[in-house]
């Protein structure tokens, strides 16, 4: 498991064993650094259900001025604390354990870019696309991508983030929001659902 862009890039970092964590592949986080941008200076990050911790590890070798990470695996949370270590970024990061399927995060900060990389065909993906603005923790214009597989289907809008692109994989797809700002009053979801089945 490696960094592929930014200050470390090519480092390898401690990799999982067995296969209850599933990091991102090498291909699919290139993918999305080219949507960010290779330069991601300022920008404070939020990676839910983080696993490894790999994307915002790979945000913060890219520049991010922070990272936090959410997940309720102790194993994955010793996994990103030791990869932080090694990689010289545990004091740009916090990390918490949370259940996401249980509650959600409050927390008094808010956040450039977020990473959701939940189960695939849990419904974790919406529950928390639904959630997450109405937490008041999104910087205006904030991108927030998610993963799924190919047969979830999620809202082109929901809480004032609007569906910017969608990306296929083999069976993972990419779900490329920016958050616009949520008008009172606003239904949680538009009409339209868009399929993973592209």
């Amino acid at each position: 498991m490696r960094i592929t862009g930014g200050d470390k890039r090519g480092f390898v970092m401690v990799s999982p064993k067995g296969k209850g964590i599933r990091p991102s592949s090498d291909h699919i986080r290139q993918v999305i650094f080219n949507i960010l941008g290779h330069d991601l200076s300022k920008r404070r990050v939020l990676d839910l259900f983080s696993g490894t911790g790999i994307l915002g590890i790979e945000a913060l070798s890219r520049g991010a001025e922070y990272a936090c990470f959410v997940d309720k695996s102790l194993a994955s949370l010793r996994l990103i604390r030791r990869n932080l270590e090694i990689t010289g970024y545990k004091d740009r990061a916090s990390v918490i354990r949370m259940d996401l399927i249980k509650g959600f995060l409050r927390l008094k900060q808010r956040f450039d870019i977020v990473f959701i990389d939940p189960p695939y065909n849990t419904g974790l993906l919406l529950k928390t696309l639904d959630i997450l603005p109405v937490r008041d923790i999104l910087q205006d214009n904030a991108t927030i991508i998610g993963r799924s597989s190919k047969r979830e289907s999620i809202p082109y809008s929901i809480n004032g983030m609007g569906l910017q692109d969608l990306r296929g994989y083999g069976d993972t797809r990419l779900w490329i929001y920016r958050y616009e700002g949520r008008d009172e009053g606003e239904d949680s979801y538009e009409d339209s659902y868009i399929s993973g089945n592209i």
